[in-house]
């Protein structure tokens, strides 16, 4: 009896131990079940789990490591401007976004022209700004804005503005980044404007200015100067001269494509039209029809492209057929019973 009694002893204190120590570890994040132990950290008389990080101030983050505290301090890069800034949240002073053109250059790559003066240009526009220490890039979207227009080159007239059109970018153009040192280049800007018939290019020149867009955002939110806009201006007689091509609907723009007839298609080839016609297959039938819209002609109920449509209607006929007869069979005998 009393050796029951000790046994029962033994395994209660035992099982209060096993109680005990699973406390501590939840309490102290020690694994027994691996053998290796995960101690938390205190840090200025805060506790921290295993593996936690946190930030001690904006420049500073600290880590936990088996009670082990390790800490990185951000280094900061010297800056060159006259008033450097710190964003929320950053570390480091930094310079606002500041660019200044010394340079803005036009080229005419082609000419769209009708004969009643509507001209559509192409441009490539070349910018090239200033480079020193206190100059930067900038990204964002809707950063430039580019106007353009038709300056007369008579001294006489020159503050005439012809076809002036205040901004001639699309929105990936406005939002072109500038990486401080790479080319910059304005690609494909499409300028259209009318003219006087009767002025020769050789009067006229292209302009555009550049400035800084009203609603500019950059992607870290820092300020954006821009100095004085820049204008650049190039001959109207420069660039390749693509001509319409007239036919009886009107006039087809260089490199348009249009349908002439249901069997002929047409390309403007700079004032030339180029037309194929389409060549047709026989119908494989005695009385083929044109249906409306259509090149080729075509047996009835099956047009070119719809040969499973026929091959349906045949045979859900068929079925049909079958299922009257049989159905008119039943009937007959039941009517000679």
């Amino acid at each position: 009896m009393m050796m029951n009694r000790s046994w029962y002893l033994a395994c209660l204190v035992f099982g209060s131990l096993v109680l005990v120590v699973h406390h501590v570890s939840s309490q102290e994040s020690i694994s027994i079940s691996s053998g290796e132990p995960s101690y938390p950290c205190v840090y200025r008389g805060i506790p921290y789990l295993h593996s936690e990080v946190w930030r001690v101030d904006e420049c500073t983050t600290c880590s936990c490591d088996n009670s082990s505290i390790t800490c990185v301090i951000e280094s900061c890069q010297p800056v060159f401007c006259v008033e450097p800034l710190k964003l929320p949240g950053g570390c480091c002073f930094i310079c606002p976004y500041d660019v200044t053109v010394r340079e803005v250059t036009p080229t005419i790559q082609v000419k769209h022209k009708t004969t009643n003066g509507h001209t559509t240009l192409f441009l490539a526009v070349e910018v090239k700004f200033r480079d020193a220490k206190d100059k930067t890039g900038v990204s964002g979207e809707s950063l430039w804005e580019l106007s353009a227009w038709i300056a007369l080159v008579n001294i006489s007239h020159s503050h005439t503005k012809i076809g002036f059109t205040e901004q001639v970018l699309n929105a990936g153009q406005a939002s072109q980044w500038f990486i401080k040192g790479d080319q910059f280049i304005f690609r494909d800007v499409v300028y259209p404007f009318v003219a006087p018939a009767s002025l020769m290019c050789d009067e006229a020149e292209v302009c555009v200015e550049l400035r800084r867009g009203i609603n500019a955002v950059t992607t870290d939110g820092r300020p954006f100067n821009f100095d004085t806009p820049f204008i650049g201006c190039t001959s109207l007689c420069t660039g390749r001269d693509l001509f319409p091509c007239p036919d009886k609907e009107g006039k087809h723009l260089h490199k348009d494509v249009w349908q002439q007839d249901p069997c002929t298609q047409c390309t403007c080839n700079n004032g030339t039209a180029e037309c194929s016609t389409k060549e047709c297959p026989g119908p494989g039938c005695n009385r083929p029809v044109r249906l409306e819209g259509e090149c080729c002609l075509s047996c009835p109920y099956q047009s070119p492209d719809n040969s499973d449509l026929w091959i349906t209607l045949v045979i859900s006929t068929s079925v049909l057929v079958g299922v009257v007869i049989v159905a008119l069979t039943i009937v007959c005998l039941r009517h000679r019973k």
